[in-house]
C-alpha cells in the first residue's frame, strides 16, 4: 500500500508483564545471580521478553519506511502487582489497591517528530488511559467522530511546553460491588443524607492538588514506603489496620504527598463535602454491573479461550431505574489523514 496516503495504526497488548508469571525457557538464566525474590527475577524476565518485541516492530517499522513518521506509545493500565514480584517505590500500594501505587500508570512516547526541546521532558499534568484516543486523533489530524462529547476521554496537548488542554479532574475508581463492611468512621457526612451513595464504597477522585478516597483502599501492601526501595522486592504483607487509624474517608494533597502518608480530611471539611457531593453524583449516573453467574462452559476444554454463547445480551440499567441502550463510539466512516500538529 501507498505509505503516503494510508495512515497505519496499530494496538498490540502484550500479555507479558501480566500474570501468570512464565516466561520463554531461552531467558531462564537472566537475572539469575540477582540478590532478588524468585517473583521478581520472573517478571525481570518477561520485562525482557516484552522489550525484545517492541525492538522487532520498531525495526520493521523502520525496514517497511514507517518509522520517521510514526508515533509510538507504550503504556500500562495500573500499578505493579507486588506479589508477582513489582515495585511501584516510591508509592504505595499495589495493583487493586486505590492508593497511587494501584492506580498511577507509567507510560512513555516515542517518535521522531517530537521537536527537541520535548524529548527527555515529562508530561506534570493529569491525564487518563482514555485521553489517548482523543490526544492522537488530534495530533495526528484526523477527524474526531461526531459523537465524540459522548468520549470519556479529552485531548491532551501532550506536544507543548505550555499546553493550553490539559485535565484538572478524574474519577480514579468506584464500584458500588465493594462495599467496606465494618462502619470503623465515627464521623457523619450530612451532605451524603440523602444520597445513595455513602462512604463504605470503594472509590477515589482528583482534582489538581486533592485526591480524595472513600471505603477500604487496600487490605494487604498498605505500607508506608521507606527511603530506600526494597532491594530484595520482598512481598508487603502489610495491613491497612496496622499502619493508620480506620477511617472510610481520606484526604491528601497529592501532589506534594504522593506517598499518601499525611491524611488532612480533618483539616478541610469543605473539600471533602464537594468531593463526597461529586462521587454521589457519579453513583447515581454510573450502569449497574453486569455480574452474571459463573458459566462453565465458559471454561476451555483444550486451553484455548472462545465466544461460547449464542448471542450476547449488554442491557444497561441505571441506578435509577432508567433502561439505556448504549450505542458504541465508532470512528470507521471519519476521515483521517495523517498530518502531524505538534
Amino acid at each position: 500500500q501507498n505509505r503516503e496516503k494510508t495512515p497505519l495504526f496499530e494496538f498490540l497488548s502484550f500479555q507479558d508483564v501480566h500474570g501468570p508469571l512464565q516466561f520463554l525457557h531461552e531467558y531462564s538464566s537472566l537475572f539469575e545471580k540477582k540478590d532478588w525474590s524468585h517473583n521478581r527475577k520472573i517478571l525481570t524476565r518477561k520485562i525482557a521478553i516484552v522489550d525484545h518485541y517492541i525492538g522487532l516492530i520498531v525495526n520493521a517499522l523502520k525496514k517497511k519506511g514507517f518509522w520517521q513518521n510514526t508515533v509510538m506509545v507504550v503504556t500500562s493500565d495500573n500499578g505493579g502487582a507486588r506479589e508477582e514480584g513489582a515495585s511501584n517505590w516510591p508509592l504505595r500500594g499495589s495493583k487493586g489497591t486505590i492508593l497511587e501505587g494501584g492506580i498511577r500508570g507509567r507510560a512513555f512516547l516515542h517518535s521522531p517528530i517530537i521537536p527537541e526541546n520535548l524529548k527527555g521532558k515529562s508530561f506534570p499534568y493529569v491525564m487518563h488511559v482514555t485521553d489517548w484516543y482523543p490526544t492522537l486523533l488530534r495530533m495526528s489530524g484526523c477527524e474526531m467522530p461526531e459523537n465524540a462529547h459522548r468520549l470519556d476521554g479529552a485531548a491532551q496537548d501532550i506536544f507543548h511546553n505550555e499546553p493550553e488542554l490539559k485535565r484538572t479532574h478524574i474519577l480514579h475508581f468506584m464500584d458500588p460491588l465493594k462495599v467496606e463492611a465494618r462502619k470503623s468512621d465515627i464521623r457523619t457526612f450530612p451532605v451524603l443524607s440523602k444520597r445513595k451513595f455513602d462512604v463504605t464504597v470503594k472509590a477515589a477522585i482528583r482534582s489538581e492538588n486533592w485526591k480524595l478516597i472513600t471505603g477500604r483502599p487496600c487490605h494487604s501492601g498498605c505500607s508506608y514506603s521507606n527511603k530506600e526501595r526494597n532491594s530484595r522486592y520482598v512481598i508487603d504483607r502489610v495491613s491497612l489496620d496496622d499502619v493508620e487509624s480506620s477511617k472510610l474517608v481520606r484526604l491528601y494533597k497529592i501532589m506534594e504527598d504522593p506517598i499518601e502518608r499525611n491524611e488532612i480530611s480533618h483539616l478541610f471539611p469543605e473539600i471533602v463535602d464537594k468531593f463526597l457531593i461529586k462521587l454521589a453524583d457519579y453513583y447515581d449516573e454510573q450502569r449497574i454491573p453486569q455480574n452474571e453467574k459463573r458459566d462453565h462452559s465458559s471454561t476451555p476444554t483444550d486451553g484455548v479461550w472462545r465466544p461460547w454463547l449464542k448471542k450476547e445480551k449488554y442491557f444497561y440499567k441505571s441506578f435509577t431505574g432508567t433502561s439505556q441502550n448504549e450505542n458504541n463510539v465508532s470512528h470507521h466512516s471519519q476521515g483521517c489523514k495523517f498530518s502531524p500538529k505538534l
